[in-house]
């Protein structure tokens, strides 16, 4: 999973996620969190809307 933070400094910064399952051009704005290890089907059929992203412990 690839994230990219998007700062807006006068107005709030906030988080937009985006999924990368295939290669993808890095960059200094990309930060790469971790796999998706469920719900990956539910993920593939969206488009747009939003998720809860949790931490599994290892």
């Amino acid at each position: 999973m690839i994230v990219r933070k998007v700062l807006e400094p006068d107005i709030v910064s906030f988080l937009e996620c985006y999924l990368f399952y295939g290669s993808y051009s890095p960059n200094g704005s990309l930060y790469e969190l971790g796999q998706v290890v469920s719900g990956s089907e539910q993920i593939k059929s969206m488009e747009e809307g939003m998720m809860t992203i949790k931490a599994v412990p290892k």
